[in-house]
């Protein structure tokens, strides 16, 4: 088991990840990750949906800002 360093609870090597930047660990969920929206200076399509789109939610490690992944707003498609 490992340990949130945001929360401080318990979770399997599936929930969680590690910051490539500061190398804590953290669950994956909006609760311990950080969330910004990104503006886009061309559109991109997302791999799930199809749509094109210029903003993005960006997950971002809450201890240095690392960027970990983006997601599509309408559907939740990850976009990296």
């Amino acid at each position: 088991m490992l340990i949130c360093d945001t929360c401080g609870k318990t979770g399997d090597a599936e929930s969680m990840m590690r910051c490539s930047g500061c190398k804590r660990i953290f669950h994956k969920n909006v609760k311990c990750v950080g969330v910004r929206e990104i503006k886009l200076k061309e559109e991109k399509r997302c791999p799930m949906c199809g749509q094109k789109t210029k903003k993005l939610n960006e997950r971002i490690c809450p201890f240095c800002g690392e960027h970990l992944w983006s997601l599509h707003i309408d559907c939740g498609g990850i976009i990296t």
